[in-house]
């Protein structure tokens, strides 16, 4: 039946276009839209005339010369195709159409010739679109996604008004992994056409993928306006949603989704990590098998799944560790138990090593009259008490001016005999103010760089102890961004981190160098699910503390400086621009501080 009324329709809209070219013989374009009507339903006689007429009244109509190739195709054998319009090329050596025409043919089962003239067609005719067009379809049919989107580019620079071929482009450059360029070309495609619904779905999956959420999530609204209950769009803003750590929502999402579209397997991987960012390993564990077990399942979700997997397997078995030895401030056990992690968890990541070297090397120019970081005689009059609680609401994001600090002085004082008349958030303050008063007592933990992935685990706990959605001490399940740049994958952590505490790290001048290298090392490698900039800031301190400097602290008003540095830092691996923020920092430590003691009295 369907058949039946797709044949009525296209009937129709042939017996229309027929009306046209009677009223306008030379309407080239309907004698086109007519020959690929009959092309598909009614091949003979009248399809090569009216082929024949769309090529005279449009001989540069690429279209018209593939159909007539096809219907020379199908009558003949192929190379009857390929000699008529060589010969026509020969003819007519200024007319692109036909050159084009015959590279089509070639794609289907010629990829290399076709390739090959693609070529001598963009040699002799450079500045036509629809050659780098066509072009980057074939390459893209390849597999060659890269210099398909590069050919995309070349046909937007010659003709940039066609918001399809952005969009297409965007589309490119998301599986490129991309993520600047599919927001460039999806706005432009968006510029041109309001309605571009797959250019703006790129946009929002390159938003997600930065961990943009509010602006992803604007865009899949957006979209699904227009495609409501859309299981791609309601997984994205699923994502979305456990991002800014709203999980209720996400998986009221998530679930919605898999109910529209059960076998869509990257649904239920989701789900099972926002399970896992709730603590609820078990149940993420399950529904991973589940994943694991589905038919059909890509190699990039196996792969992802089975990665995910052995991250919450690894972090059962470390949990109780990790938490011991905290309470016992003895590292031992952990190293014993961290020896022990899965083959699928020691991946090496040459990205990483590579980067890690070169800020390295860069850290071991690093000149400290430059940076202003020495204490200045006025700076021994900060307290240590008080710099530690400063930097303890800092970490906290409990308070961030000297009047509130002040405040939170007075009750955790007095509170200290009595833990229990303090708020959630003045005790959290008084786990992390003693934590950074520790930092300076407990040198072996800081110090013995054999320890390194131990340490690191071991203050993270410490200053994210009480966000059970933080999973303290414990690595990240799923790989994450900073901004439009990709941070280290979970399978290649533990041999990034060893390799940044026991390899790089010493190779650099202690004190304020190495305290700036750990803590561009660490923001780029993003090892825990939250905490990991604090955990830098902490570090960097501890490393200025060491070599008998004081704390500094980072303003959250700092933190778009910060964030510019450490770009440099870790992406060119130039560090002056972090340089220069320090004196910024160690300024504003310093009225900080002035302002916290004035509030005191």
């Amino acid at each position: 039946m369907s058949s039946t009324l797709t044949n009525k329709a296209q009937g129709a809209s042939l017996n229309s276009l027929k009306a046209k070219v009677q009223s306008n013989p030379k309407d080239g374009e309907s004698w086109l839209a007519i020959a690929m009507v009959l092309a598909r339903f009614e091949p003979g006689p009248e399809l090569r005339q009216a082929i024949n007429k769309s090529i005279e009244l449009q001989p540069d109509e690429h279209q018209a010369w593939l159909l007539a190739g096809l219907d020379l195709q199908q009558r003949q054998e192929p190379a009857a195709a390929q000699q008529w319009l060589q010969q026509i090329a020969q003819q007519q050596p200024t007319l692109v159409a036909p050159r084009l025409a015959a590279a089509q043919l070639l794609m289907a089962n010629q990829a290399e010739k076709a390739t090959q003239s693609f070529n001598s067609v963009i040699k002799d005719f450079p500045n036509d679109a629809r050659a780098h067009l066509l072009f980057a379809e074939h390459l893209q049919n390849q597999g060659k996604l890269r210099e398909a989107a590069d050919q995309l580019e070349k046909a937007l620079a010659i003709k940039p008004d066609v918001a399809e071929n952005w969009a297409a482009l965007a589309m490119l450059r998301l599986a490129e992994r991309r993520y600047d360029a599919v927001v460039i070309a999806a706005s432009k495609a968006l510029e041109l056409d309001i309605t571009a619904d797959e250019a703006r779905l790129s946009r929002a999956e390159a938003y997600r993928q930065a961990a943009q959420w509010d602006l992803a999530l604007a865009d899949y609204r957006q979209a699904n306006k227009s495609m409501p209950n859309n299981p791609f769009i309601l997984l994205g803003s699923g994502a979305c949603m456990a991002g800014r750590g709203e999980y209720d929502e996400a998986l009221h999402l998530l679930k919605k989704a898999v109910q529209i579209k059960p076998d869509l397997a990257e649904v239920r991987l989701n789900i099972a990590l926002v399970l896992a960012s709730q603590d609820k390993s078990n149940e993420a564990l399950k529904v991973l098998q589940t994943v694991l077990r589905q038919p059909g399942l890509s190699a990039t979700l196996k792969d992802a799944t089975v990665i995910a997997q052995s991250v919450l397997q690894e972090n059962r078995r470390l949990k109780s560790v990790v938490s011991g030895a905290v309470e016992s401030g003895d590292l031992t056990d952990m190293q014993k138990t961290l020896a022990q992690a899965p083959e699928a968890l020691l991946q090496s990541d040459p990205q990483s090593s590579a980067q890690f070297q070169a800020m390295a090397q860069a850290c071991q120019k690093w000149r400290s009259d430059e940076s202003g970081t020495r204490d200045s005689p006025n700076d021994q009059r900060l307290e240590p008490e008080l710099l530690a609680m400063a930097e303890a609401c800092l970490l906290c994001r409990a308070a961030d001016t000297g009047s509130d600090m002040a405040n939170i002085w007075h009750a955790i004082r007095l509170g200290q005999s009595n833990v229990a008349a303090l708020d959630d958030m003045q005790r959290r303050v008084l786990r992390v103010w003693r934590s950074v008063l520790d930092r300076r007592h407990l040198p072996t933990v800081v110090d013995d760089r054999s320890k390194g992935e131990a340490c690191l685990r071991y203050w993270h706990f410490r200053i994210m102890a009480g966000s059970a959605a933080s999973l303290p001490g414990l690595f990240k399940f799923t790989r994450n961004s900073i901004g439009l740049h990709q941070t280290t994958a979970p399978q290649h952590l533990i041999a990034a981190v060893r390799m940044m505490m026991n390899e790089s790290a010493p190779c650099v001048p202690a004190g304020e160098a190495r305290g700036s290298f750990m803590l561009a090392a660490i923001s780029r490698t993003h090892a825990f699910v939250d905490g990991n900039g604090r955990l830098a800031r902490f570090v960097f301190n501890g490393e200025l503390e060491r070599a008998g400097s004081q704390a500094m602290l980072f303003l959250p008003t700092m933190r778009k400086t910060l964030a510019s540095c450490l770009d440099a830092a870790q992406y060119r691996h130039d560090f002056q621009p972090f340089q220069q923020f320090l004196l910024q920092a160690r300024v504003g430590t310093r009225i900080l501080l002035d302002e916290f003691k004035d509030r005191l009295g």
